[in-house]
């Protein structure tokens, strides 16, 4: 195929020819498609278990798989297509996987009306609409998500009075929120300056990947944080480029409402201070960087009144620390601090804690290792009583997971250090900065916090954008430096991620 300007040698996928399409205009669509979807479809996916709505999705995914062969066996698949095709397949497991779901499975802490889960934190907003009187059990988490959902929840018992319905509506939220996140990875990838197929291949990891599968169907505030962290690094990235008010009040708003919506948000604010920094000191040389004096002061002006009144209010109320997390008691079987440091976080047991008979699945009351219930959660959850009979295909999955993420670790190192242009290396260094940000957050956590409902995956999610990038940026370095590499090779590199997005979608597809 003859190449285009503007991309790699010998890549699959050429450039774009024609302009993208308002930026608002796909987060309209998903507002709208969305609800529409569960409108006409809820009663369907629920009922006999979802497997009509699962051949559905099946047939879909394989239809947007042959549009896209069809266009790159015609030499037409350009990036705009390509990622067309992968936003498809993404939007159509996400709303599958959120309508056969019941949001009484697959969750973390729900709960019932009465008890102080996250349904009980919904429903008390939704019925007095007032902030909760209480910090105990989920209350004590800030309210934006909740907010949100019991504003769903009212709508959803206008249409149909019926609690069962209103509850499913309200993963309309992080069901959005999942697949919005998909949109905003593309912008992030493509401030990287990837090539068509790097970003095609990035995008195909944050597509399908499914931890945004099962988290669309949660009835919790982990998905609608992931997407304002995700938005967050986005902006990071521009106002990096270029300190303009609007890149520091985008900024602001982004980690403000995302730390309104879980604390944990507040991990990306030491990410942003040290950018802040180093532009600023900088700058300094070049006599400019008073300049940013006034956009700081946006940003704080901003960021910390929307991120910590809740966290202040719950102090002068109860006395609670803005980093407090709910405490469990020690005699639960998932109480994790009777097993040694090396056990839990300087050891590799794959034998014993992976590939033993019965072990495929996470358990937080059984699992002790952290980075092996990492690679099982990020992929099934924690809920292995509810994948019954498909142990084999559960080992698929993780093994394509493994594989995934060891090309990932691989492909971020390689990329540190070929980095050589002084943009590019900012830019690095940045993703860089994130992923030990999150990993260090997670390790704490883990370590003040022994538990095994602590080492979800759940809690570093945005970790999956980060690998991508990179992977991205390594197909890039080495297609560049290599531009004659057989195509042989091509394959064999995208080896572990057409096993990972096949597993995904193969095992999301007959749950």
């Amino acid at each position: 195929m003859k190449e285009k300007d503007g991309d790699s040698p010998g890549l699959p996928v050429r450039a774009a020819k024609r302009p993208a399409v308002s930026s608002a205009a796909p987060y309209l669509f998903l507002a709208v498609f969305i609800p529409v979807a569960y409108l006409l479809l809820s009663d369907l996916a629920l009922s006999q278990l979802g497997l009509q709505m699962q051949k559905i999705m099946l047939f879909c995914v394989g239809a947007a798989v042959a549009v896209g062969a069809c266009l790159l066996w015609c030499g037409r698949l350009e990036e705009r297509e390509a990622v067309a095709i992968l936003l498809a397949i993404g939007l159509i497991m996400r709303v599958g996987v959120m309508l056969y779901t019941p949001y009484t499975v697959r969750q973390h802490d729900i709960g019932d009306i009465g008890t102080g889960g996250h349904i009980d934190y919904i429903y008390t907003l939704a019925r007095t609409l007032r902030l909760p009187a209480t910090n105990n059990q989920q209350f004590y988490q800030p309210p934006f998500y909740y907010a949100v959902a019991a504003v769903v929840y009212r709508l959803a018992m206008l249409i149909r009075n019926t609690k069962d319905f209103a509850f499913n509506a309200v993963k309309l939220v992080p069901c959005f929120a999942s697949c919005a996140t998909m949109l905003v990875s593309v912008k992030i990838f493509r401030e990287l300056k990837l090539s068509a197929t790097a970003l095609a291949i990035a995008t195909a990891i944050v597509c399908l990947h499914p931890a945004f599968f099962y988290l669309a169907a949660s009835i919790n505030n982990d998905m609608l944080a992931i997407l304002f962290l995700a938005i967050a690094v986005l902006y990071l990235i521009r106002w990096l480029k270029r300190q303009s008010f609007k890149n520091s009040i985008l900024l602001a708003l982004a980690i403000g409402f995302g730390m309104m919506t879980k604390m944990s948000v507040a991990i990306i604010a030491p990410v942003a201070a040290v950018v802040f920094a180093f532009v600023f000191f900088r700058r300094l040389k070049s006599h400019t960087g008073m300049e940013l004096i006034p956009k700081f002061a946006a940003f704080l002006g901003i960021c910390v009144p929307l991120g910590l009144w809740y966290p202040l209010r719950n102090w002068f109320l109860f006395r609670q620390s803005p980093g407090y997390v709910l405490l469990l008691s020690t005699d639960q079987p998932i109480y994790m601090g009777g097993h040694s440091i090396v056990q839990r976080f300087l050891s590799l047991p794959f034998a014993t804690e992976m590939f033993a008979r019965g072990r495929i699945f996470g358990d937080p009351a059984r699992d002790y290792n952290i980075f092996m219930f990492l690679i099982k959660s990020s992929v099934l959850g924690e809920w292995d009583w509810s994948f019954e009979k498909l142990g084999t295909l559960a080992g698929q999955l993780v093994i394509a997971n493994m594989l995934l993420i060891a090309v990932s670790l691989i492909a971020a190192a390689y990329v540190l250090i070929r980095a050589r242009d002084k943009e590019s290396r900012l830019k690095k260094a940045l993703f860089a900065l994130i992923w030990l940000s999150e990993m260090a957050f997670y390790v704490e956590f883990n370590l003040s916090y022994p538990f095994g409902c602590s080492m979800d995956f759940r809690y570093i999610v945005i970790t999956v954008i980060v690998g991508a990038a990179f992977i991205g940026m390594a197909y890039d370095h080495v297609m560049h430096r290599h531009p004659r590499l057989p195509s042989a090779a091509l394959v064999a590199m995208l080896c572990p991620l057409l096993l990972f997005t096949f597993s995904s979608v193969l095992f999301y597809t007959v749950i």
